[in-house]
């Protein structure tokens, strides 16, 4: 069973995955952002869709503290591989900022340069 980690942004809960079931996909369309290339749920469909993912064989954890999954590296580093990985990014001064999708991704941003990030950007 896959494991999907859902990180509450704001008023969603997003989260970052490949889809390969064209059905799935279709039954979760109305919430991928496309530019973001992720799921954004809203609060109120939240069940909803863990019951759609979880029929499907994806083992669901929501993560209310992302605290763990961010990493910074400076804004002019490569970057392309850790941002395919990530759910979410923001610059901060000469940083760029990101939520990784998973602690594997994170292990691999850390490998490729990248450090924890200690404030607080995704809370």
């Amino acid at each position: 069973m896959a494991n999907i980690n859902m990180f509450k942004l704001h008023n969603d809960y997003v989260f970052k995955q490949y889809l390969n079931d064209r059905e799935l996909f279709k039954q979760l369309g109305d919430y991928y952002n496309g530019a973001q290339y992720r799921f954004e749920i809203p609060a109120a469909d939240l069940e909803k869709v863990q019951d759609i993912l979880q029929a499907a064989g994806y083992d669901i954890t929501i993560i209310d503290n992302p605290k763990e999954f961010v990493v910074t590296i400076g804004r002019f580093q490569k970057h392309k591989e850790i941002l395919k990985n990530s759910v979410d990014v923001e610059e901060t001064g000469d940083d760029k900022v990101f939520l990784m999708k998973d602690k594997e991704a994170v292990e691999m941003a850390l490998g490729m340069g990248a450090t924890k990030y200690e404030g607080d950007l995704f809370s």
